[in-house]
Formats: structure tokens, C-alpha cells, sequence
């Protein structure tokens, strides 16, 4: 019988347990990451955030209610300039979810703030440092 150290069973759990969340999930592309060994990550579509972030927040096997940070990162020489990535934290789970979207400088992204209360600092501070519209 094959032995398991105690990292390898964790990040299976993990993953199967947040691989299943985005099988349910249909409007999202279908690429998942594992981020550090223990946080997961999704890919969406700009205009798909809002819907998204309702789901994660009120289902029942989620239970994603804190906005922790949005991080957007410019990448100058890319056609779609900007990454803007959602950390999401599951205190009833003790899990963290990132959420990434990629958009150019003439797109605008949906506001959080009617979801998260904590997303308008961080959003008020995006669009002074790079122009991007909620």
C-alpha cells in the first residue's frame, strides 16, 4: 500500500473540493489553478464578475464572504493590458479563492461594492493609479 505524505492528501482535497466548485459554475472558462500549494484560482470572462462573486458569497457550499484585496497588474506590451485579480476568503471553510480577468484600457469592470463593502477603497485607488472604470 502506497504511502501519502500529509501535503499531497491536503492539496487533493483542495483541489477536488474547489475543481468541483467550478464544474457547477457554467459561465466561467475552464481554467483552474492551484496558486502556493493551498489557494485556487479561476479564470472569467470582465463581464462575468458580478454574477460570479453572487454565487460564491451566497451558496451554501462556498460561503466566499470576505473581499480580502483586488490586485490589478499592468502588462504594458500585452493586447489585454491589465489583470485584476479577486481574493476571496471562506471563513467557514479556511479557504482563499483568486479570481483573474484580463481587460485592455478601453474596457470598464463592474462594481463589488454593492456586494463587498470593503472593494471601494481598493477600486477608488485603481482608478486613480490606472484608469480603470467600475
Amino acid at each position: 500500500m502506497k504511502k501519502f505524505k500529509f501535503n499531497q492528501i491536503y492539496e487533493w482535497i483542495i483541489y477536488n473540493y474547489n475543481y468541483n466548485i467550478v464544474n457547477y459554475l457554467p459561465c466561467i472558462k475552464k481554467k483552474i489553478w492551484i496558486y502556493c500549494n493551498q489557494h485556487f484560482g479561476i479564470n472569467i470572462l470582465p463581464n462575468q464578475i458580478l454574477p460570479l462573486l453572487i454565487i460564491l458569497k451566497n451558496h451554501s457550499i462556498n460561503r466566499y464572504t470576505q473581499l480580502s484585496d483586488i490586485i490589478v497588474t499592468d502588462y504594458p506590451k500585452n493586447k489585454l493590458r491589465f489583470t485584476i485579480k479577486y481574493v476571496l476568503i471562506s471563513f467557514n471553510f479556511s479557504q482563499r479563492l483568486v479570481i483573474s480577468l484580463q481587460i485592455d484600457e478601453l474596457m470598464n469592470v463592474e462594481s463589488v461594492t454593492p456586494l463587498f463593502l470593503s472593494a471601494i477603497s481598493s477600486e477608488r485607488e485603481i482608478w486613480d493609479l490606472f484608469g480603470i472604470f467600475f
